[in-house]
């Protein structure tokens, strides 16, 4: 029974990453963003307050589950912790700002309002993930701005096998 929490920044690799790790060893993903927009009809809500409602259904459904790649951008300090005294291993994916934004503008072609508040979540991450009591329970974190994909996906496998 494996239970993975791989957190990330938008553009750490996240999405690559996990269909990799899944294949591997027989996990089912679960991607909150995807639920996110099952939940709301195929869209993105633009409510802030229905977003927050269905990544908690999405965090408390994952949370229940075994055998399972939990994708996600971003917990708060709370969410964390659950995940981990839930027997979740956790992987924390993240690279340099510069990388982070070329990715994102290359994949989403983004407007700069919404690459203001890329920024913005970027310092909110790192205030979680840098936090010491976080990062002692944070199985491995890795830089992806310079890793490629084999690299990344061998470190990951090797902690979790």
């Amino acid at each position: 029974m494996s239970k993975v929490l791989l957190l990330g920044i938008t553009g750490s690799g996240k999405s690559t990453i996990s269909e990799l790790i899944a294949k591997s060893l027989g996990l089912e993903i679960l991607e909150v963003d995807r639920e996110v927009i099952r939940f709301n009809s195929g869209f993105w809500p633009k409510d802030a307050a229905v977003i927050s409602k269905y990544m908690e259904i999405t965090n408390e459904n994952a949370l229940k589950r075994d055998n399972v790649l939990y994708v996600t951008s971003w917990l708060n300090k709370k969410w964390v912790k659950q995940f981990y005294f839930n027997g979740f291993k956790i992987i924390e994916l993240h690279a340099d700002i510069e990388e982070l934004l070329r990715r994102k503008v290359k994949r989403d072609n983004p407007g700069q309002d919404q690459i203001d508040t890329f920024k913005g979540s970027y310092e909110g991450y790192y205030e979680v993930v840098n936090d010491k009591e976080i990062q002692g329970l944070i199985s491995l974190s890795l830089d992806t701005t310079r890793m490629s994909i084999e690299i990344v996906t061998e470190a990951i496998l090797k902690v979790l096998n």
